[in-house]
């Protein structure tokens, strides 16, 4: 918008320019009168040549402010060409933001369907799955106690051990998938990785150098199973990386507010990861191993566990130079004198009284694993496989009843509706449930004691006899 000043500058000019044309025209006729007419002019003979040229010389006008328009108009449709042309950018910008916001959500989503159909089947499959284990377990502990030879026992050792491998994957599954839930214990870790060298020197073979370099005696607290198996993830991904090199460290880490952090590393000298690999490698179900040789779910895996307990997981890694992966977990503090679940030092021989035990389970190899395995302890047991059949045990008072373990998931109810019949009919009674997966979340199995599947022979008889000791003291007390 033009100022003051101009308009003032633009009048004059405009005036100027009107008083020139009717001057000019003016001098115009008088020269034409005197110079080639030869006529003595009279003032009144001007008054037409002065009105042509103000005319004249206001129509110059007119014209030249209808230009300054024309000027100022395409000069103002420009700035709008522009400040549109500037819109249209900063909407394009925003429309591939946008873009690139929704692909991102949509990866998400389908990352998000995957876990929750990774939920699903854990779910589903880890009952029968660790029903089987169940048995397997049973097994190899009746193997264990018949065989006499050393190869025999060796495989039967190795049977176990694969036993105890397939169990910590489920439950590193389910974990995952927020289907259950870790358990906390003390963990001394170079304890740890003298247990697993063996395995892990078998895993990696004989082309790959294995070292575990202990820099300070660190116990963190975690879940041991779940902490061995990510380790043993980790120096199988340095394996089928390409490494000839691989060192597991153990020392302190950095601290973390008012809490020690311990640190276990597993370093390798392998091909490395690209940055763009580095970006993705704890997404879950990327992996760059060939069709068939990886799921996708070792870091990602590592990582949710880790974290389950406070922890953190770095990776550090150079194209061309190896790759170091980095666990940081609490430290845990002095060791108590308290007996860690499972090794509990009270007898698990033949009770002095024959106790008698109802076992309800649907799956009949495992009701019949877990019959022998109560009955190698001088129980009487009697195994039925559905809730009604169970009912009427526990209804029938001439039917001796000292302990109740049963399966959860039954053909025609659960383990709850077990435990109800308990509390009506023999509320003194001890009772375990066992599970192969099930939600925490019933309220009448808050105070009865849970034995995950699946169990060693030694779990359940140390649960079992913990149980009826327990009762016994309440009876002692009351």
């Amino acid at each position: 918008m033009s100022s003051a000043p101009d308009h003032a500058a633009q009048r004059g000019q405009n005036a100027a320019i009107v008083a020139a044309c009717t001057l000019a025209v003016a001098c115009a006729a008088a020269v034409q009168l005197i110079v080639v007419m030869e006529v003595d002019p009279i003032p009144q003979f001007f008054v037409v040549p002065l009105l042509l040229g103000f005319a004249f010389g206001a129509l110059i006008v007119r014209i030249r402010r209808a230009i300054q328009r024309q000027q100022q108009l395409a000069a103002e449709l420009a700035q709008r060409e522009r400040a549109l042309a500037d819109l249209n950018r900063e909407l394009e910008t925003k429309v591939v933001e946008r873009t690139r916001d929704l692909e991102q959500a949509h990866e998400h989503l389908i990352h998000a369907q995957k876990m929750e159909a990774v939920g699903r089947v854990a779910g589903g499959v880890a009952h029968d799955f660790n029903n089987m284990l169940t048995v397997m377990f049973g097994c190899a502990a009746e193997l264990e106690r018949t065989v006499a030879d050393d190869p025999a026992r060796a495989a039967v050792a190795e049977l176990a051990a694969a036993c105890e491998r397939a169990r910590q994957i489920t439950r590193q599954l389910l974990i995952f998938s927020r289907r259950d839930e870790a358990h906390s214990s003390r963990v001394q870790l170079s304890a740890m990785l003298d247990a697993l060298r063996p395995m892990l020197t078998r895993l990696v073979g004989r082309d790959v150098d294995l070292r575990v370099v202990i820099e300070s005696d660190e116990a963190v607290c975690c879940d041991k199973g779940q902490l061995e198996q990510v380790v043993v993830n980790l120096v199988v991904n340095a394996r089928d990386a390409g490494a000839k090199n691989v060192v597991v460290t153990v020392g302190q880490g950095i601290a973390q507010g008012p809490s020690a952090m311990a640190r276990l590393a597993v370093r390798d000298d392998g091909p490395g990861m690209s940055p763009e690999t580095m970006r993705r490698a704890m997404e879950p179900f990327f992996t760059t191993k060939p069709s068939g040789k990886g799921t996708g779910l070792g870091l990602s895996v590592a990582d949710g566990v880790i974290r389950a307990f406070g922890g953190s997981v770095d990776l550090s890694s150079t194209l061309g130079s190896g790759t170091t992966v980095t666990l940081r977990l609490p430290a845990a503090g002095p060791a108590s004198a308290e007996v860690e679940p499972g090794s509990s030092p009270q007898t698990t021989s033949a009770p002095v009284a024959r106790l008698s035990v109802l076992v309800v389970e649907d799956e009949a190899p495992v009701r019949s694993i877990i019959v022998r395995i109560l009955e190698s302890c001088g129980y009487s047991v009697v195994g039925v496989e559905t809730v009604q059949a169970a009912l009427a045990v526990i209804a029938d008072a001439t039917e001796r009843v000292d302990v109740v373990v049963t399966d959860y998931q039954l053909p025609d109810g659960t383990g709850a509706d077990v435990i109800d019949a308990l509390d009506r009919h023999r509320p003194s009674v001890p009772r375990l449930v066992t599970t192969g997966y099930m939600k925490a979340d019933d309220p009448r199995l808050a105070d009865v004691p849970v034995v995950p599947k699946p169990f060693t022979p030694s779990a359940l008889k140390e649960a079992v006899a913990r149980v009826l000791d327990t009762e016994t003291q309440r009876a002692a007390a009351g």
